[in-house]
């Protein structure tokens, strides 16, 4: 009898070591032999407020999975702190039967409602860049998926990738160039709606034009200041003069450039018979005009100071 029970039992553990070999070859693990996991850190966006999407790529599929999952790490000091919603797939409502997102584990889940061939993308994450952040000194940062896992259920099957770490460089954006431009005014003489490097003036300012209506007139990503020739700064609601100087600076760069106001030849910024007076004796070879001061002499812009420069000066200042 005893040795009946032996037996029994040497057949019962017997079968239990095939049926577990059955399940275990059944139910295999392989490593990353369906494919490599990839991410893919699109930064371009790098700014406050900003967003960086974090693409979790599949690549070289060899089988279709019906299932994948993973934990996702980031820079919790850099990004805000994500949730379901900074998780999407490109999948279609037919393949795609849920993802979620463990807010307290960071574990991603995204089943498909069958095996999906070809699948390139799996999700992306969206990561939000804190709008309180200084990203000047921030030179990279890292993302990873740990426990990489995808389940394949015609082929029951697991196939375990690991841990994937991605160390991104920032692209830092180029400052923007300082510029300069009107639609009223003339700048330089080329491209006369923006200032170019050697432009030297800036004309076709009209009389008794006050600094705020000046500056109105104007478009730059600078400060604008206009100086007086005495050196003092022009106040909002003082006329721009002939002789006066614009300055616009932003960071270490800076335009200078000398006003023209037409008919102006004082440089008090409005016409008067003193203006008048000096024009004449400019036709006459008296007084010569040079720089800005020709320039705002130049009433019909010919590149010379003439008697038709006199008569329309005359009427402008009837």
């Amino acid at each position: 009898m005893k040795k009946v029970i032996k037996n029994i039992i040497i057949l019962i553990t017997i079968l239990l070591i095939i049926l577990i070999f059955i399940i275990s070859k059944n139910t295999s693990v392989q490593a990353a032999d369906n494919g490599t996991i990839k991410l893919n850190v699109k930064n371009e966006n790098f700014t406050p407020g900003g967003t960086v999407a974090v693409e979790i790529l599949l690549q070289d599929q060899k089988q279709g999975i019906s299932s994948f999952t993973a934990y996702f790490h980031y820079d919790e000091n850099i990004f805000e702190k994500i949730n379901s919603s900074n998780i999407e797939s490109d999948a279609s409502e037919e393949e795609l039967d849920s993802i979620d997102y463990g807010d307290e584990t960071g574990k991603i889940s995204v089943y498909y409602n069958d095996d999906i061939s070809n699948i390139g993308k799996i999700c992306t994450v969206n990561l939000k860049i804190k709008s309180d952040i200084d990203i000047s000194t921030i030179t990279s940062f890292t993302t990873s998926v740990g426990k990489v896992e995808a389940f394949s259920y015609e082929h029951d099957n697991l196939a375990d990738y690991g841990t994937i770490t991605e160390t991104t460089t920032i692209k830092q954006q180029p400052s923007e160039k300082l510029y300069l431009s009107s639609e009223t005014y003339k700048i330089g003489d080329n491209d006369i709606k923006n200032y170019e490097d050697g432009d030297k003036y800036i004309s076709r300012v009209e009389q008794k034009t006050m600094l705020k209506d000046y500056i109105n007139n104007l478009e730059t990503n600078g400060i604008i200041v206009v100086t007086k020739e005495d050196g003092t700064v022009l106040t909002s609601d003082e006329y721009v003069g002939t002789g006066m100087t614009l300055t616009v600076t932003k960071d270490e760069e800076k335009i200078e450039l000398k006003i023209a106001v037409t008919g102006d030849l004082d440089g008090n910024g409005k016409i008067t018979a003193t203006d008048l007076s000096t024009m004449n004796q400019t036709i006459l070879k008296l007084v010569t005009l040079e720089n800005e001061y020709k320039i705002a002499a130049d009433l019909d812009e010919n590149g010379k100071v003439t008697a038709t420069d006199f008569s329309a000066l005359n009427q402008m200042l009837l």
